[in-house]
């Protein structure tokens, strides 16, 4: 193992955005969100309990660092494609979201 961040530029140590925002814009974002697996399209989903919401650092732009949480939100049930989860990525510097995917376990 090595240390790759020597490969990386840290760009923003900015934080504007706190762990309950980001977790109410990534919750919004999904209010508009939609997937499609094995045939169907799945819009109405039902999220369950408190998201986890974890902070670090990710690229935005190739190899420059910037800080985001990444928020991720627990299904009522498995959906269509096994997805029992949705991960919302929202950048802590100005609460934009980087990427919203499906998770299965």
């Amino acid at each position: 193992m090595i240390d790759g961040y020597f490969l990386f530029s840290v760009v923003s140590t900015t934080v504007n955005i706190t762990n309950d925002r980001a977790a109410k814009l990534a919750r919004n974002a999904l209010d508009s969100y939609s997937w499609t697996a094995e045939g169907s399209t799945v819009s109405d989903f039902q999220v369950v309990g408190q998201p986890t919401v974890i902070f670090h650092p990710n690229t935005k732009n190739s190899l420059d660092l910037y800080p985001q949480y990444t928020v991720t939100f627990y299904l009522g049930k498995v959906y269509p494609g096994g997805v029992n989860a949705i991960v919302v990525k929202v950048w802590a510097d100005d609460g934009s979201i980087a990427q919203i995917n499906t998770q299965s376990s």
